[in-house]
């Protein structure tokens, strides 16, 4: 057996959506996930990936095609084709944990709770330290309302970030901290979070955490501005989609805009009904 880990482990980067979807690699590739590369010996692999390397090569092949379509749909945000496309995944090998996390990571964007935590038990046990159960965790407490411990969860992530990872990704954790203290009503921290960018800065995190102030303040106007800026400015790929799910993920706009929105919707039907017996 080949001493560097084998395919299946490009599935530790599937909840970074930071990162690009690449396309289906081929069975006989070795592809590690990001900032994974290094040589590992026959004993320090898993069990699960020893027997995934000793399945015919015709099965490598159709998994590591299925879960790279799986994680493209993830990307997309199609969660129940991603679902789909991991039970296919699971029909032909069922033990890869990195797989598991995935499932988790669609369970939780699509905001379904109680699956989440039942799988939750399962990734932890096997994959205690990993950062993507880590991510899971952080992204559960968010959507459960547990804001405190969300950003203790989300700032030891970054603390145990390799130096040489994406700033990009660690961005996309900043950014859910900082949405974390404004569910908080912590204004100050959260500014603190974005004090060290400018409208120059090569991230949608400038602008979206202006959103963020903006919808904290009741600003609905003032946010659609800022969030049309980064979609503008950072229109190519995937970039802005992480933090539209921050957002989402968050409940910041259910807690500070649900009394505008009505009041818009009011005023609408008010003007509406006035043309209406004017032209009578």
């Amino acid at each position: 057996m080949k001493t560097r880990l084998f395919p299946a482990l490009i599935a530790l980067a599937c909840t970074l959506p930071a990162l690009s979807v690449e396309k289906a690699p081929d069975a006989k590739e070795e592809i590690l996930p990001v900032g994974q590369q290094k040589e590992m010996k026959v004993d320090e692999l898993p069990e699960w990936l020893i027997e995934f390397s000793n399945m015919a090569r015709e099965d490598r092949q159709a998994y590591l095609e299925s879960f790279n379509r799986a994680k493209a749909l993830y990307q997309t945000g199609d969660w129940n084709k991603c679902l789909l496309e991991i039970n296919n995944c699971e029909s032909i090998y069922n033990k890869n944990p990195n797989l598991w996390n995935l499932r988790l990571s669609c369970m939780i964007e699509a905001k379904s709770v109680e699956s989440a935590e039942e799988i939750l038990a399962k990734v932890k046990e096997a994959l205690p330290q990993d950062n993507v159960t880590l991510l899971n965790i952080a992204n559960l407490h968010m959507l459960q309302k547990e804001y405190r411990e969300c950003v203790t969860e989300l700032v030891s992530i970054i603390s145990a970030l390799p130096y040489d990872s994406s700033p990009e990704m660690v961005n996309i954790l900043r950014y859910r901290i900082l949405l974390s203290h404004l569910m908080l009503g912590e204004e100050e921290e959260a500014r603190d979070i974005i004090q060290d960018l400018n409208p120059l800065s090569d991230t949608p995190l400038y602008y979206y955490a202006l959103a963020a102030f903006d919808i904290y303040h009741g600003k609905r106007q003032d946010a659609l501005m800022n969030i049309n800026a980064a979609n503008s400015i950072f229109s190519k790929g995937q970039a802005t989609i992480p933090y539209q799910r921050g957002i989402t993920a968050s409940g910041i706009i259910d807690k500070y805009l649900p009394a505008i929105v009505p009041q818009e919707k009011l005023q609408q039907a008010g003007e509406a009904e006035n043309a209406r017996t004017t032209t009578k």
